[in-house]
């Protein structure tokens, strides 16, 4: 096992993955946060997709950030008859959780994923 030098706390590491909707990652209470979003999807014939990724916190003191509920991350696939459509993206995302903790949450659509990785301090 490698040695620490940073003395970082291996909890503060934060890794989740999703194909369906639901909450990805996690973050505790009063804690600074930097994370990166993958987000990728597909949308096959006529159609669309918007695959999305929304913070979310149920603090109701100190300060948050982003503002609950805000959308992190998307991508619109419009795809036509016979045709694919499909892209990816990745997003940095860095801020504080509030007195409660908060949740990364993923809203799947057409053919889509979403990673994310990252820390709290």
């Amino acid at each position: 096992m490698m040695p620490n030098p940073t003395g970082v706390n291996p909890d503060a590491f934060i890794n989740g993955s999703r194909t369906s909707t639901g909450t990805v990652v996690t973050l505790g209470a009063n804690k600074y946060f930097s994370v990166d979003i993958q987000l990728s999807g597909a949308q096959s014939g006529a159609g669309t997709a918007a695959p999305a990724v929304t913070f979310n916190s149920t603090s109701t003191g100190g300060t948050f950030s982003p503002a609950s509920g805000s959308t992190v991350a998307r991508l619109e696939l419009v795809g036509l008859l016979g045709i694919t459509a499909s892209d990816s993206c990745t997003v940095e995302l860095s801020g504080y959780t509030g007195d409660t903790g908060a949740t990364i949450d993923f809203t799947a659509a057409g053919t889509s994923s979403v990673v994310v990785n990252g820390f709290t301090i």
